[in-house]
């Protein structure tokens, strides 16, 4: 790059600073990309075909066959690193259902923990499966 020269109109080339380093980079006017390093899973989000005891607890999540409503767009692209619980909020927020509802998040009809990475889950419990990764969503039953 150019530089002027202090005093005057005249430019000289800089090939670093006056130390001998070589000149640094620009910065990006753009953050840095977080997680760049994770690969995509395609997840598959539908709602649990069975229902508890014969029968759903709530019916802002059930349409008028008392099926659980399903999701306009059911397959995502996920991160592999993105955690059940980022899962969960967008059903809720898809479904427009209350935070306090508390929704199960299921793989092969096993209920998944809130820290459980999409990684993790792909491992251990849909180890030989093709994809999409298959989850279900359901309305934790009353105990």
């Amino acid at each position: 790059y150019q530089r002027r020269v202090r005093g005057g109109s005249d430019t000289e080339e800089c090939n670093g600073d006056t130390n001998g380093n070589p000149p640094r980079r620009a910065r990006s006017p753009l953050p840095p990309l977080h997680n760049t390093s994770d690969y995509i899973v395609p997840v598959q989000v539908d709602p649990h075909k069975a229902t508890v005891n014969g029968n759903s607890s709530d019916s802002e999540m059930e349409d008028k066959n008392g099926a659980l409503k399903e999701l306009s767009k059911p397959i995502l692209g996920c991160p592999a690193r993105c955690p059940i619980r980022v899962i969960k909020k967008f059903v809720q927020t898809k479904l427009n259902v209350r935070d306090e509802l508390d929704l199960d998040i299921l793989c092969n009809d096993e209920i998944l923990g809130k820290d459980h990475t999409l990684e993790f889950i792909k491992m251990t419990r849909w180890r030989t499966k093709d994809l999409p990764l298959v989850l279900t969503y359901r309305v934790r039953p009353d105990i």
